[in-house]
């Protein structure tokens, strides 16, 4: 298994974990249906299940960056991540059965790939 995958893997479960404690009804990081409930529920707001949602968001980020999956420059600002998995939320229609963090993955890998220099 990649490292960065396992690092995803336990990034999820530490989340997961502390979500079942704290976190605002009707949000589960199970699936990617849950990602888009959230952030659609409360667009532009900035109440508990919305702050989450960034959070959630900037945590999958941060462990990509650090496993080496995404190149992100230093200069982008974590608000346009949050708009590029918005963007992939709110167009994709059908329910959304896999797991929140691969939907972060595949939008930021997609749009921030890293090239491998010879």
């Amino acid at each position: 298994m990649n490292s960065g995958l396992l690092l995803l893997l336990l990034l999820g479960l530490t989340l997961k974990l502390g979500a079942a404690q704290n976190s605002p009804p009707d949000f589960d990081t199970h699936d990617s249906e849950g990602l888009r409930v959230a952030h659609l529920s409360d667009e532009g707001a900035t109440d508990a299940k919305t702050m989450f949602w960034k959070g959630y968001v900037r945590g999958i980020t941060d462990a990509l960056k650090l496993s080496g999956d995404v190149c992100i420059p230093e200069t982008e600002k974590p608000n346009k991540i949050e708009q590029l998995v918005a963007r992939y939320l709110e167009s994709t229609r059908g329910p959304l059965h896999q797991p929140a963090y691969h939907t972060i993955y595949s939008v930021t890998t997609r749009a921030y790939p890293c090239t491998k220099q010879n």
